[in-house]
């Protein structure tokens, strides 16, 4: 997928942690093929997101407002949904938020 080629030549030139970017490359690779539409949508979110900001088009500040809204969203989806989806929804959606808000904020 070219989406992914993409984000991943950003995570290298970022200086992405070689573990997180194949984690978070990994988590939206398979977001992306979800059978849920909310998450397939959120994973590509993400991805363009993280393309927007590295071209310059996205502030830092909004996105992390970006993302923790797309959090709140994806809490209130699991809450909500069967046990599957949620699992889900736990371990894709919200993991590629926090590996993203963590990046951006200096954690990592």
């Amino acid at each position: 997928m070219k989406l992914l080629t993409e984000l991943t030549s950003i995570l290298i030139a970022a200086n992405v942690n070689q573990k997180i970017r194949d984690e978070f490359v990994s988590l939206v690779h398979q977001s992306l093929l979800d059978e849920d539409d909310g998450i397939r949508d959120s994973g590509r979110l993400i991805a363009m997101a993280i393309r927007e900001k590295a071209n310059g088009w996205l502030e830092q500040e909004d996105m992390i407002l970006l993302l923790e809204a797309q959090r709140d969203i994806a809490h209130i989806r699991a809450n909500n949904a069967q046990i599957a989806l949620n699992q889900r929804i736990q371990t894709l959606v919200i993991r590629l938020i926090d590996i993203t808000l963590m990046s951006l904020t200096g954690v990592l």
